[in-house]
């Protein structure tokens, strides 16, 4: 088992959602601009544009494979919810 699927297992855990998972479900939404449930790459760009940041398909398409856990062609929620728990983790550990 690798460090991501570790983050995925301990996500998809049945449990009152808290209010910091409520705005990472926020966020979530605020990428999957179709709403799929999923995210794609022409999602991850858009994203980045509307944010000020503007790639290339090819860039975005890196940015999302990156993100795609299980090379499945979409990144679900409980993908998005490992990478910013990992990201958060990191974070938190850098800082000591």
């Amino acid at each position: 088992m690798t460090y991501p699927d570790l983050l995925i297992l301990m996500c998809q855990r049945k449990m009152e959602k808290s209010p910091e998972e409520n705005a990472i479900l926020e966020l979530f939404n605020d990428y999957d601009d179709d709403g799929s449930l999923t995210i794609d790459a022409e999602e991850i760009k858009k994203w980045l544009q509307e944010h000020g940041k503007f790639v290339t398909k090819e860039q975005s398409e890196k940015v999302f494979h990156q993100m795609d856990f299980n090379n499945d062609g979409t990144i679900k929620y409980d993908d998005f919810l490992a990478l910013v728990t990992a990201r958060l983790l990191t974070l938190s550990l850098t800082a000591k």
